[in-house]
């Protein structure tokens, strides 16, 4: 299970709720006495996905639909191809990691390399060595990580979450002093693509959409497009029942009109690097103090 802490009360959801054929719903039990409100994605981008009446909000995943490693090269934009072929032209390798291997000190030490990622603070910076070894020697079966080498030198990470039907990426991290140079995190998604292609993965996402521009133009020049999704609120206590009747499901940019929310979330970054840091659920998740469903 992920919680997220709201104001006043938590948040609880399920770790694969995108991903698995099973509707998240049937872990409502499971959930009682864990958390204030259960929230779950309607996931509309599936046939026969069923509508609810319970409180919700809009949300805009990034979705790649996958058929094969080839017709996903040929989709991506002009500059993601050129990225992909010059990670070969540099002699980057990317390859699953496998469990065990002697790589801590240096996922630390690209993990530490800023407190700041994408203008916010980064939340794996906050990780001691011995939580990074845990979350590395201990992954859940549906977490792969993937590592990217050039020579014997770490110089990119990556988590993908794997479900039934679906994939997500938890998250991508590469070397700052490297990455201008170095197209790291193109050479990692599209090893990710081919390998979840050939395990007939159907779609892959990678977080939202709509707050951050450049994130959102590297997103698309990959062949993720905005989808439209809606999450939906289950009060599991009174707090939670009075945080839904007071309408704290929603963020503070959703009471604005979505073009201005880059600007939003922009001046929400600047406030966050002074203001005390609370990971998202997806940074939650990695943090292996966290369990889950």
């Amino acid at each position: 299970m992920i919680v997220h802490r709201w104001s006043f009360c938590d948040e609880g959801s399920i770790a694969t709720e995108y991903l698995d054929r099973v509707s998240p719903l049937i872990y409502l039990s499971s959930l009682m006495g864990k958390a204030d409100v259960f929230s779950f994605p309607e996931r509309s981008f599936l046939s026969n996905s069923p509508a609810y009446n319970f409180p919700s909000k809009v949300e805009v995943l990034g979705i790649l639909r996958l058929t094969t490693s080839k017709d996903w090269f040929e989709q991506i934009g002009k500059t993601a191809r050129y990225a992909v072929r010059k990670a070969g032209r540099l002699g980057l390798t990317v390859r699953e990691r496998e469990r065990g291997e002697e790589d801590i000190d240096q996922v630390y030490s690209i993990l530490h390399e800023t407190p700041i990622r994408q203008g916010s603070r980064f939340a794996a910076y906050n990780y001691s060595y011995e939580d990074i070894r845990a979350g590395l020697t201990n992954p859940d079966p549906p977490l792969i990580t993937l590592v990217a080498y050039h020579g014997n030198q770490l110089v990119g990470i990556m988590s993908v979450r794997i479900g039934e039907q679906g994939a997500r990426i938890q998250s991508i991290n590469s070397s700052i002093t490297l990455r201008s140079r170095m197209p790291i995190s193109n050479a990692l998604i599209a090893y990710a693509v081919d390998t979840l292609c050939k395990r007939d993965i159907k779609y892959l996402i990678y977080g939202h959409m709509g707050y951050v521009p450049s994130l959102d133009s590297f997103k698309r020049h990959n062949g993720f497009l905005p989808v439209m999704d809606r999450r939906y609120f289950v009060p599991l206590t009174r707090r939670g029942a009075a945080a839904l009747r007071l309408g704290l499901c929603k963020e503070l940019w959703d009471v604005f009109p979505r073009r201005i929310w880059p600007s939003i979330y922009s001046l929400g970054l600047r406030v966050g690097r002074i203001a005390e840091f609370h990971p998202s659920p997806e940074d939650q998740f990695l943090h292996p103090k966290n369990g889950s469903v």
